[in-house]
């Protein structure tokens, strides 16, 4: 009879390793959709934050006559939320209010009572972490009212310029440009508000700088991973027309 080796019971090295690649291949993709539905659980989430701010400014410009201004990047440390710095002798300003010398900056939440995450500043977070921006048209009527206030930013304004002559300069752009958008890729212009969130991706990518260059000029594009017109980008606004609109039914700027 021949002898022959008895083999110990067990697993080899290289099964092992056979088998954990299999069950990382099985677990990553099983995690895939998770992740996914995790990113759209965000969206949707941000979503409705953003649908929410937008009520409450056109709420706010109803009761108030006037839109609030956008909080700056560094909190309130040395100016309201007017954006204008305090001053000791009482002034015109004082009696308007302060005047609204920034369009761009973040969404004051307290102001407008809107629930949600916050940084240290009182700025409304999304669902990603990040700051939700705000910008609002500061254009001035040189037709009536006074040249010197902007009319969308400044209670009382709007009924001394009148719903006839009201302007908004806020545009937004199917594409990201240079200068002026071009008329055929206008997706909407006489914008008074944009609010927006930039989506998961903290570093914009191609159309999603338009939205960061400081300017009038807005991007709103399809949900996009493709290389040079990558976009995820979640914006919400109002135009001149709606909001005088609403202005009209709470008798703001006959």
């Amino acid at each position: 009879m021949r002898w022959r080796p008895v083999r110990a019971a067990g697993f080899t090295l290289v099964e092992v390793a056979i088998v954990l690649l299999v069950l990382g291949v099985l677990a990553g993709a099983a995690l895939a959709p998770v992740g996914e539905r995790l990113e759209e659980r965000r969206r949707e989430s941000t979503w409705q934050r953003l649908d929410s701010v937008r009520r409450a400014l056109i709420g706010h410009l109803a009761t108030t006559g006037a839109l609030p201004c956008p909080l700056p990047a560094g909190g309130l440390e040395r100016s309201d939320e007017s954006g204008s710095i305090p001053s000791t002798t009482p002034s015109m300003d004082d009696v308007r209010g302060a005047r609204c010398a920034r369009g761009v900056g973040r969404v004051p939440a307290a102001t407008l009572g809107v629930a949600g995450p916050t940084d240290a500043s009182g700025a409304l977070l999304d669902d990603w972490g990040n700051v939700l921006q705000y910008a609002v048209s500061l254009v001035s009527s040189d037709r009536s009212g006074d040249p010197d206030w902007p009319d969308w930013t400044t209670p009382g304004e709007l009924s001394r310029v009148g719903l006839h002559h009201l302007e908004a300069t806020l545009v937004l752009c199917r594409m990201a440009v240079a200068a002026e958008c071009p008329r055929a890729g206008r997706r909407a212009d006489a914008i008074v508000f944009v609010v927006f969130s930039t989506g998961a991706t903290v570093v914009p990518r191609d159309a999603e700088h338009e939205n960061l260059d400081g300017d009038r000029t807005y991007a709103v594009a399809p949900r996009s991973p493709v290389l040079g017109q990558r976009f995820d980008d979640q914006l919400v606004w109002a135009s001149r027309d709606e909001l005088a609109y609403w202005l009209l039914r709470t008798d703001r700027a006959r």
